[in-house]
């Protein structure tokens, strides 16, 4: 049996970051796609570089705007 852990916020962003509030993640229905997006400018490029590996290791598509 397979279950699915959403962390869903009241603004419809998910927290995915266990409760730090650094960075949010927004599903774009209408293109099948999952946006981030960072608090605070500095930790941009910390998370980018997380982001851009985890995709890399699962074969997901991804593009960086930073």
């Amino acid at each position: 049996m397979s279950s699915t852990v959403r962390f869903s916020v009241v603004d419809g962003t998910f927290s995915i970051d266990a409760g730090e509030n650094d960075i949010r993640a927004i599903y774009d229905e209408s293109n099948s796609a999952i946006n981030f997006f960072c608090c605070y400018k500095q930790d941009m490029s910390f998370y980018d570089k997380k982001l851009q590996s985890f995709a890399a290791r699962h074969g997901i598509a991804s593009a960086s705007t930073s």
